[in-house]
């Protein structure tokens, strides 16, 4: 496979420390990990990530300065490896697809985005260990209304007998349930690697950071609500919910 690469771009403030990038799964050397202070930092520079990927599936990064406060902002975002037969198989000697969706459920405090960029850096306690979540996204749409009912990439619209992959990401602190609306997905692989052996679910549980490949191959016409639940980490109680759906034609 070729190597891939991600630009950082120039600080505009050299001042200022630009924002390192942390991948989840793909297994890059130290010197394209972006964990500051751990491997590098940068000051009013620019770098070039470098990487070979080893495995295909769906993987994800953020910014990893500041970091709690910055992923918090939605400095993230998925990375999706293809296998070399190219997009329509999940990856080598696995199952094939035709049409693909991106799950990435996110709370956020909008208290939170008061804070200046900087905030805790130097010790002291500017409240991020106090998460109120008062909006809820999917792939950076708001999940709260009809926004993702109908938005690309988020929504899908499938014919009997199509295969449709998911991948879906937890991309909150706080836990998720995302339930399927009475279709029956397959799970063929779990934070970029494939599951020794798949498994068939209505719903999923998820942490941060987790992600999950899910095919579903439909043989009932409808229309199916994907709704994910985020819950609180202490209580259980569900904080909010984003819904998208699925048309199966």
């Amino acid at each position: 496979m070729a190597f891939s690469l991600i630009d950082l771009s120039k600080n505009p403030r050299p001042a200022l420390w630009a924002h390192t990038i942390h991948h989840h799964g793909i297994e890059p050397g130290w010197e394209s990990d972006g964990v500051g202070h751990i491997s590098w930092d940068i000051q009013g520079g620019s770098y070039t990530y470098q990487w070979r990927p080893m495995y295909p599936g769906t993987y994800f990064y953020h910014c990893h300065t500041n970091t709690v406060l910055h992923a918090e902002m939605g400095m993230y975002g998925a990375l999706i490896v293809d296998p070399p037969e190219g997009p329509g198989t999940l990856f080598s000697g696995g199952p094939n697809y035709d049409e693909e969706v991106f799950w990435v459920v996110d709370e956020i405090d909008s208290r939170w985005h008061t804070l200046s960029w900087d905030a805790g850096t130097c010790g002291q306690d500017v409240g991020l260990n106090v998460l109120n979540p008062d909006y809820f996204v999917i792939t950076g749409v708001d999940g709260t209304g009809t926004s993702a009912m109908n938005a690309p990439l988020i929504s899908a619209t499938v014919q009997v007998g199509q295969k449709l992959l998911a991948r879906y990401i937890c991309a909150g602190y706080h836990p998720q349930r995302i339930r399927f609306g009475g279709l029956t997905g397959t799970v063929y692989a779990s934070d970029g690697r494939p599951l020794p052996r798949p498994i068939q679910v209505e719903e999923l549980r998820a942490h941060s950071g987790e992600r999950y490949d899910i095919i579903f191959e439909p043989t009932i016409r409808g229309e199916y609500m994907i709704q994910a639940d985020v819950i609180h980490w202490i209580t259980g109680a569900v904080l909010g919910q984003v819904s998208t759906n699925v048309k199966v034609i």
